[in-house]
């Protein structure tokens, strides 16, 4: 569970701002994203709608799976918005854990 999270700490050349277990979360700054929209999304989504990675933070984050970590990007941006409930709900959805489970730590 949540007691199990840890960073940020460095795997290798590439920074993982938080884990828990094999999941590894790295903050991506806007700038991280090539824009397909006129804007920067203000959902909680793990890639805000409009845009993609571009090939650099990509091939990280694909570096990062190659070192047996599931890697996923947080746009900083969505992140800055969240309260500390919203964070949770969007870190318990990256995990596959019902919202209910980060509410309890």
């Amino acid at each position: 569970g949540w007691q199990s999270a840890h960073g940020p700490f460095w795997e290798g050349p590439f920074e993982v701002h938080a884990a828990v277990g094999n999941t590894a979360f790295r903050l991506m700054p806007e700038e991280a994203y090539f824009r397909r929209d006129s804007a920067f999304s203000h959902e909680a989504l793990p890639e805000p709608q409009g845009l993609e990675l571009c090939f650099e933070s990509s091939v990280e984050l694909h570096l990062l799976r190659a070192r047996g970590w599931q890697a996923l990007p947080v746009p900083f941006q969505t992140w800055r918005r969240l309260d500390k409930a919203g964070r949770q709900q969007l870190l318990s959805e990256a995990l596959g854990s019902p919202p209910a489970l980060a509410e309890s730590s």
